[in-house]
């Protein structure tokens, strides 16, 4: 599969290919986002930071050796399964606060009950990326991302803390 992959015929055959998912992505964003990949640098800001990357990991994972799987509480509760999430949670998990759209850290002002929970897991944002060598151990690729419903509203942090931290990114994934 790797020779098929590295012959020119196959490259040809993946650039068309990717060029035609690009161009049918764009057009379904620009009737749902108009204004948003309307433009020539926007449109190819789409196509080298994600569909390029997007092919060549999906040729990388089917060429590989290693396995590829999600992180399994996915198929055994289903994304929207509610669970009690606790503050340790917060370093295994990248989380999202529903009520104030903020992403939850380890130094968040969550306010933890007696037990350590702080709220419910309401939905899976993103699954978890784990990658099986075998006579390896499993690493995981990507961290799991859970939208959260936090029991007690997050605590407030001094004024210099807050726009330190918010003068990064606004998405709360990142």
């Amino acid at each position: 599969m790797t020779a098929i992959a590295a012959s020119v015929e196959y490259k040809q055959d993946r650039t068309e290919a990717t060029n035609k998912l690009g161009i049918s992505l764009i057009t379904t964003l620009a009737s749902v986002l108009p204004g948003v990949v309307e433009s020539e640098p926007s449109q190819k800001n789409l196509y080298q930071k994600i569909i390029e990357p997007a092919v060549d990991l999906a040729v990388k994972i089917q060429t590989s050796a290693a396995e590829y799987h999600f992180n399994p509480r996915i198929a055994k509760k289903g994304p929207a399964a509610r669970r009690s999430i606790t503050s340790s949670d917060i370093q295994d998990f990248k989380m999202v606060d529903i009520k104030s759209g903020k992403r939850l850290k380890m130094d968040s002002q969550v306010v933890p009950n007696n037990n350590g929970r702080i709220g419910d897991q309401i939905l899976i944002l993103t699954p978890a990326l784990i990658r099986c060598q075998p006579g390896s151990m499993s690493v995981r690729l990507s961290q799991q991302a859970i939208l959260v419903e936090l029991d007690n509203p997050l605590g407030r942090r001094g004024r210099s803390i807050g726009i330190a931290r918010d003068a990064g990114s606004d998405d709360p994934l990142a």
